[in-house]
């Protein structure tokens, strides 16, 4: 795993991609509960339906080198990418649920929501940094093209 600068970078741009991920699915689910007078029918139906389409895209991924590209990917570069991608899986149907139940909640007042919502956002992004390690070394083990990749 990187370290110094590059960790420094990498995490950024974690942090940067969760956040935007965050708020759009909050936005989903905000919206949808707007629409359904504060409800959200079928709440695990349409969790389930958002993390499919993750699930599967994992699943078929099959990262492999292409030597004739004209800027070639590195394995960092990879790594971090996959990581990222199963660790968003990992964590979204929590993220989800949370947001349901913690922020969207009708009994809730509206300037709790905001500090509720912060809160997660805070929760959910410590969490990444921490398990972002775990998958970058559990990544090379399940796509085994990774290795084929350049490592300068």
């Amino acid at each position: 795993m990187p370290t110094g600068w590059k960790l420094t970078t990498i995490r950024g741009y974690l942090l940067a991609f969760g956040a935007l991920y965050a708020l759009v699915w909050c936005g989903y689910w905000w919206i949808l509960r707007a629409l359904n007078g504060n409800k959200i029918p079928a709440f695990p139906l349409h969790v389930l339906a958002a993390w499919l389409p993750l699930l599967a895209g994992l699943y078929f991924a099959d990262p492999a080198s292409n030597p004739n590209a004209m800027i070639p990917t590195s394995a960092a570069e990879i790594t971090f990418t996959m990581s990222t991608a199963l660790m968003t899986a990992a964590l979204f149907p929590f993220y989800s649920i949370a947001v349901y139940a913690l922020v969207l909640s009708p009994s809730i007042r509206r300037s709790s929501k905001i500090g509720r919502l912060l809160g997660l956002w805070i929760l959910f992004a410590a969490a990444s940094l921490y398990l972002e390690s775990f998958f970058w070394h559990l990544v090379p083990s399940i796509y085994k093209g990774i290795a084929g990749f350049p490592t300068w």
